[in-house]
């Protein structure tokens, strides 16, 4: 006698473990390195010198409370992020140390920018981070207040090697100003021609660079912005 068929478990198909995957993820190439830092980059321009950025993003930091009955509750909003991280980094960094906390608002994204009262201050708390419900959120340097920077979406890049993709992308733009940052987009783990790239414009009176248009030559072929 045959055995019934047994439906599969909807939550173990593979198309439930494809969607829980993020479909497009970006994928860093290379870095500017920031001279006794060891986080991950946060490009934005600060309010203030001696001043750093900490990501608040939801997916950074989820406060919870657990019930006796062993429910666990996870908040989400984002008033409670900010107050949990503004009174953690409170006890962690004294008042003489730092002159202010201000909040920023992009999207999903929440930055935190705390203004120290020196590069050894800021450095120190970049690196060492502030401890947030079981893990740490570690800070970046701003950049100067009066520099531009530029955040570049490129396109019809060609498909070749990841290393030569990152120096082609750098050697693309830096007649253009600093590179900060470059890399791809990978769609379900596939490369699919698409790029990102930040760049600094130099403050007036340094190098001016050249104007940058919106189709570049890469070895005469056009890459769009």
């Amino acid at each position: 006698m045959a055995l019934p068929v047994i439906p599969p478990d909807p939550e173990k198909t593979y198309a439930a473990a494809a969607a829980a995957v993020p479909q497009r993820q970006k994928r860093v190439l290379f870095r500017q390195n920031v001279d006794n830092i060891t986080t991950t980059p946060i490009w934005r321009r600060g309010q203030a010198i001696n001043s750093a950025f900490f990501d608040l993003s939801i997916n950074n930091i989820k406060p919870t409370v657990s019930y006796p009955t062993g429910m666990t509750l996870i908040y989400y909003d984002t008033r409670i992020q900010h107050t949990v991280f503004k009174t953690v980094a409170r006890t962690i960094i004294p008042p003489g140390k730092s002159f202010g906390l201000g909040t920023h608002q992009e999207g999903s994204k929440v930055l935190a920018e705390i203004f120290f009262d020196s590069p050894e201050t800021m450095t120190h708390h970049c690196n060492n981070g502030i401890p947030v419900d079981g893990h740490h959120v570690y800070g970046f340097p701003s950049l100067a207040p009066q520099v531009s920077v530029l955040r570049i979406k490129l396109s019809s890049l060609p498909f070749i090697p990841e290393d030569l993709l990152s120096q082609g992308i750098f050697d693309l733009l830096a007649p253009y100003g600093i590179v900060l940052e470059g890399g791809i987009m990978m769609d379900h783990g596939w490369f699919d021609a698409n790029g990102y790239a930040i760049i600094q414009i130099p403050l007036e009176g340094e190098s001016s660079p050249a104007a940058l248009t919106h189709e570049l030559s890469w070895q005469d072929e056009c890459v769009d912005w």
